[in-house]
């Protein structure tokens, strides 16, 4: 019967999952008002390089930063744990920062991120490797989670205050360019650049599942997973690295996109009642992509022409249902 009821959940996900990507190659910004003005925008090549593109974005930037969630809440055994904790999403952001300030001001200033995309890329993952890599090194010599918990946090403030002098002492133009890259938006993954996106997503959410038997041991805290033969260490590092790896790939493209790590690895479990990661993972993929392309339909159903920033329609969803989660087992805990 628990079967049945699985096959029965991961049906109806995947249905939403495929409606809602149907949905976003519909929909798009802009109103056609004749058969005239549709064809000569080109129907064919607006579903192709622009909704196509977007919608893929926010598949693979929704399932990439849930699984992530899910694995840094593993390790960690924080439910607040998330993939922009350890200061990845800063890192790129710092990179970003400063291609726009190599680019200069005004009209460069005001379209870096549209006309440089290949360097934009290029400098936010050199500023995402460059925290990873100091995350691996610090990873090997501390052996509490907590302790690197807290130095990712520490990495994510030094990191927030380069960006914060970089604000102040920057132009208005160049400000213009970076904020609207640090609201987070599914259009920025061009055509072109969809196979990289798409070969990069389902290559890193294949590879957790290799190592779902020793999650599940880490579950059962780090002294069981210990004495039943698992590597502390290269847990460690592993979930550090790929997490990062998926983080810098999602923000590169989308930006930072905020409160998707932290509240679709909960709706996962809730759904499931369960914590086994070989149900968890896949779930995870499906949940994370369905809850992005919601929350980018949602940015889009309030104007034509014009959409809210993705980080505030997953920061207005993500934060209630959290909390609603967390109170809901406070209640049961209490019950109990």
């Amino acid at each position: 019967m628990r079967g049945k009821a699985l096959l029965w959940r991961g049906g109806g996900l995947l249905l939403i999952c495929l409606l809602l990507f149907g949905l976003e190659l519909l929909c798009g910004n802009g109103a056609i008002d004749s058969p005239a003005e549709l064809q000569a925008v080109g129907m064919q090549k607006i579903l192709w390089q622009i909704r196509l593109p977007r919608a893929l974005a926010a598949a693979g930037c929704g399932a990439l930063l849930s699984v992530a969630g899910l694995l840094m809440q593993t390790l960690f055994r924080n439910p607040l744990a998330s993939p922009s904790i350890l200061g990845i999403s800063t890192g790129a952001s710092i990179g970003v920062a400063f291609i726009v300030l190599v680019l200069g001001g005004g009209t460069w200033g005001t379209v870096a991120l549209s006309l440089h995309l290949g360097w934009v890329i290029v400098a936010a993952l050199a500023g995402a490797a460059v925290v990873l890599l100091l995350l691996l090194a610090f990873s090997g010599y501390l052996t509490d989670n907590n302790t690197l918990l807290l130095m990712g946090v520490m990495l994510g403030y030094l990191g927030s205050a380069l960006i914060s002098l970089w604000q102040y002492l920057s132009r208005p133009e160049q400000l213009q360019a970076f904020f609207v890259w640090m609201m987070g938006s599914f259009d920025g993954l061009l055509l072109e650049h969809v196979p990289w996106f798409l070969a990069g997503s389902l290559l890193l959410l294949c590879a957790p599942w290799l190592t779902a038997r020793q999650l599940n041991l880490l579950l059962m805290g780090e002294d069981y997973a210990r004495s039943m033969g698992v590597s502390l260490r290269f847990m460690r590092r592993w979930i550090i690295f790929w997490a990062a790896f998926a983080t810098a790939l999602a923000t590169t493209f989308c930006g930072p996109i905020g409160f998707v790590g932290i509240a679709v690895p909960h709706l996962t479990r809730l759904l499931l009642h369960r914590q086994n990661h070989l149900l968890t993972i896949p779930f995870a993929w499906l949940m994370g992509a369905a809850f992005c392309m919601a929350c980018d339909l949602l940015a889009r159903l309030f104007d034509t022409y014009y959409t809210l920033p993705v980080n505030v329609v997953t920061s207005l969803i993500g934060a209630p249902l959290v909390l609603s989660i967390f109170w809901r087992r406070r209640k049961q805990m209490l019950a109990t």
